[in-house]
């Protein structure tokens, strides 16, 4: 819904530098994946510790995300 409402998909936690991308990676959610991509979410962006989305999806197995 905030999408629609043209709100920056590239923003990130204050708390850990996490992004929406990053949290659907992790959590395996191929369609909000997708979703974000749509949106053009930086998938490139990095966390407080050095991962990136794509990181994620790996760690966790979401072959079909990575």
């Amino acid at each position: 819904m905030l999408l629609a409402y043209d709100v920056d998909p590239n923003l990130q936690s204050t708390y850990d530098d996490t992004a929406a991308l990053m949290m659907a990676s992790y959590q395996g959610i191929l369609h909000v994946v997708r979703m974000l991509l749509e949106y053009n979410m930086d998938p490139n962006l990095w966390n407080d510790k050095g991962e990136t989305a794509l990181m994620r999806a790996s760690r966790y197995g979401y072959s079909e995300i990575v």
